[in-house]
C-alpha cells in the first residue's frame, strides 16, 4: 500500500523511489494524476539531478489535445514495494512537479480525503 497526502491546493502526493545514475533509489513526492495515462512524467532538472538522460522520444497528448513529441528516459522505480523500470516521459518545464500517472495505479484502488492533509491511498484490489 502506498500512501500519500492531499497538499495545500488540494494535489494528492505520494512518495516514489527512482534510482539516479549512481545505482542508489531516492524518495522524490509526485503529484497522482489520474488524467494522465503514462506511467511517470519526471521534470528535466530531476533527471540531470539523478544523472539520467534521454534515450528516446514518444508521442503524446497533451489536454489541449495537439499531439506533440516529447523526450523519454528508463528509469528504474521502486513503487509498492516492487522495483522495476519504466519508460519516463521528460517535461522541460524546470518547474514542473514529478506525477505518478494512471498506468502505475492498474489493479488498484485509489482512496483521496479532499481537503488539506487528507490520507491518500494506493491499494492493491
Amino acid at each position: 500500500m502506498i500512501k500519500g497526502y492531499v497538499d495545500e491546493d488540494l494535489l494528492p502526493v505520494v512518495d516514489i523511489e527512482v534510482r539516479g545514475k549512481d545505482r542508489l533509489l531516492r524518495q522524490i513526492p509526485a503529484l497522482l494524476d489520474t488524467g494522465c495515462s503514462v506511467s511517470l512524467l519526471l521534470p528535466a532538472y530531476l533527471l540531470r539531478r539523478l544523472g539520467l538522460e534521454s534515450e528516446g522520444e514518444t508521442d503524446i497528448r497533451p489536454v489541449d489535445g495537439n499531439p506533440i513529441t516529447v523526450p523519454t528516459c528508463k528509469v528504474t522505480i521502486r513503487w509498492d514495494g516492487e522495483v522495476f523500470e519504466v519508460e519516463a516521459i521528460e517535461i522541460d518545464n524546470d518547474s514542473s512537479f514529478p506525477i505518478v500517472g494512471i498506468q502505475l495505479c492498474q489493479d488498484r484502488k485509489i482512496t483521496i480525503e479532499m481537503r488539506t492533509n487528507g490520507e491518500v491511498l494506493v491499494e492493491r484490489m
